[in-house]
């Protein structure tokens, strides 16, 4: 499902009808969070790929407010946890996990010589990306502040925070427990909202 055809794009502020163009977005907005209610959860992927299509993406934000505001989990592994430091209410600014608990790609783990994937005449080649172009780390410690925490759990075989709403997982090999707990969110009696801090 395509983003774009479900949520609006916000207007530029130098658009010469930005007002306007501005109700229309909220009224568009209203309609796409209204389909929020035929799901239950949000996963936002890992690896290095968010850095380049969903950590910046504000249809993704968005996507992740309405979620946030029906009280409903969303989980984010890896790089895919920058989204939730930059998805944010438009009145106060602040990062919607201000004040709460996450982990993510902490800064020992962080590759001086990464991969990246390209899709070129339907083949897929490796190229060299380098490292990460922001350390996820320090994003996350400034996004939680100042009441909130970071936690890497760097050396331990896993790191999957909840602090719910929020289900987050270090990286890639977390997925299977990020997954687990977001079903013991879901369906756990009572359900869990709070692990790994």
């Amino acid at each position: 499902m395509s983003l774009s055809g479900w949520f609006p794009e916000r207007p530029y502020a130098a658009s010469p009808q930005y007002v306007r163009l501005l109700e229309k977005y909220h009224r568009d907005l209203d309609i796409a969070v209204a389909r929020i209610n035929d799901y239950d959860a949000l996963l936002i992927v890992g690896g290095s790929g968010p850095i380049v299509d969903l950590v910046n993406n504000q249809r993704v934000h968005d996507l992740i407010l309405a979620f946030v505001r029906q009280d409903k989990p969303v989980a984010a592994e890896c790089y895919g946890v920058a989204c939730l430091a930059f998805a944010r209410d438009w009145q106060d600014g602040k990062s919607i996990i201000s004040g709460k608990h996450v982990t993510g790609h902490c800064k020992e783990y962080d590759y001086h010589d990464g991969t990246g994937f390209m899709k070129e005449r339907g083949v897929f080649e490796s190229f060299n990306m380098g490292p990460p172009p922001y350390p996820l780390e320090f994003v996350l410690r400034d996004a939680t502040a100042p009441n909130g925490a970071f936690i890497g759990n760097f050396g331990k075989d896993t790191s999957v925070i909840v602090d719910y709403p929020f289900i987050t997982g270090r990286s890639t090999p977390d997925a299977y427990l990020t997954g687990q707990k977001l079903v013991e969110c879901l369906d756990g009696n009572p359900p869990l909202k709070r692990f790994g801090w």
